[in-house]
Parts: C-alpha cells; sequence; structure tokens
C-alpha cells in the first residue's frame, strides 16, 4: 500500500459512514409532500466527497451508501432500492462531470442542482417504467420544482462546509 492510501481509504469510509448515518436519518423524517420526494442529506457527503477525493471516490460514496442503507432498511432489491441506487449513482456521475467543467471555486449549489435534478428524473423513469404508468409523468413539475429546492439547501450547506472539508483533506495530506 502507498504511503498516504491508508488515509485516504480512512476518509473514504468515514465519508461513506456519515453519507449512511444521514441516509438513515432521513428516513426516519416525515416524507416529504410531494411522492418520492427527499430532502437529499447523503448528498453532503456525496458532494464533499467529490470535490475534496476526486470522481470515483464521491460516485462510490454514493452507491455504497444507498446499497448499504436499502440492506439495513430492508428494502434491497425491491424497487425503492432500484430508485435510489440508479438515481444516487447518475447524480453522483452527473456531479462529478459537473465539478470537472466548473472551476474549484464554484458554489456547490450549482452542483447540487444538477444532481437534485438528475436523480428526480431517473427516479420518475424507473417509476414510470417499472409501473408502466405514464400519468406519473404529470407530477414531474413538482417533483422536479422541489428537487431544486432541497438541492439549494443542500448545496448551501455544502459550500459552509468546503473550507473546513479542505481543511481537513489537507492536514491530512501534510502528516
Amino acid at each position: 500500500m502507498k504511503p498516504g492510501e491508508l488515509k485516504r481509504q480512512v476518509q473514504l469510509a468515514m465519508l461513506t459512514a456519515v453519507a449512511l448515518v444521514l441516509h438513515i436519518i432521513e428516513s426516519l423524517l416525515p416524507p416529504l409532500p410531494v411522492l418520492g420526494a427527499k430532502i437529499g442529506l447523503a448528498n453532503v457527503s456525496t458532494l464533499i466527497s467529490l470535490r475534496h477525493m476526486g470522481f470515483w471516490s464521491g460516485v462510490t460514496v454514493s452507491a455504497v451508501r444507498s446499497i448499504l442503507g436499502s440492506m439495513i432498511s430492508g428494502k434491497f432489491w425491491g424497487l425503492g432500492f432500484w430508485m435510489s441506487f440508479v438515481g444516487a449513482t447518475i447524480s453522483a456521475v452527473a456531479m462529478g462531470i459537473s465539478l470537472c467543467l466548473f472551476s474549484q471555486d464554484t458554489s456547490l449549489v450549482w452542483t447540487s442542482v444538477i444532481g437534485g435534478v438528475v436523480h428526480a428524473s431517473c427516479q420518475l423513469i424507473i417509476a414510470v417504467a417499472a409501473m408502466r404508468q405514464p400519468a406519473l409523468f404529470a407530477g414531474a413539475p413538482l417533483l422536479l420544482g422541489l428537487s431544486i429546492v432541497t438541492a439549494v439547501s443542500i448545496g448551501i450547506v455544502c459550500d459552509n462546509l468546503d473550507a473546513p472539508a479542505k481543511r481537513l483533506m489537507q492536514a491530512n495530506k501534510r502528516r
């Protein structure tokens, strides 16, 4: 193992654990008024890992959190799992691509909004395909609107955590 690789693996494990805890906390909250909508608390860890650890680390945090969260909640392999896993993974990819295109100093709000819209879109497409109910698309404007609102909130949280996360990652690189 290369020097520093263990620290990187520990950081990745910690971000995944935080994402999983946020995922579980969110599952305990009352549902939002739009069917299928979530706040997206676990995206805080995904965004921080995407920005400070790189593309594949962020995608890994998102995918592993979704798998473990579904296993813990007893929804593994069900429709809810696939909606969560595909939405979380593809949105992490979209957020990672957007971070590659934006300046490093760009607010994470825009990246979060991209992730929120992609996640909601993936979930809606999976639900329509699984249930064979195209009428579900009628709820898209409400779902996407709420996704944007929650994504802006998550992006603001991430912007406020960005400087401390950067200091933590740099402190670990120096040791």
